[in-house]
């Protein structure tokens, strides 16, 4: 999402003290077939998803995946944005 979104979401919701924050993470492969057998193994939603292909579309689904992130001859990393905020509930009345 977009800057700001989580924060009008929550004073929608009758939410104060907001504080919203972006948390990033990166992750170091040594190539690309470190990145893809986290797919192989089923791991989270995506891997999930990629398991429950028919082997033709997962190959399709990997060929498209190593285009995406430019085909790396060697080690990459990958970084991941997400939005966080905290807020208060206001006392009831």
């Amino acid at each position: 999402g977009r800057t700001g979104e989580i924060a009008e979401l929550f004073a929608e919701a009758g939410l104060t003290d907001i504080e919203e924050f972006t948390l990033e993470v990166r992750s170091e492969y040594e190539d690309f077939d470190e990145l893809w057998n986290g797919f192989l193994a089923g791991i989270g939603p995506a891997g999930a998803y990629a398991m429950a292909l028919a082997p033709q579309h997962r190959t399709e689904l990997r060929d498209r995946l190593r285009r995406r992130i430019g085909n790396p001859p060697a080690a990459f990393g990958l970084t991941a944005v997400a939005r966080a905020a905290t807020a208060t509930r206001p006392p009831s009345q």
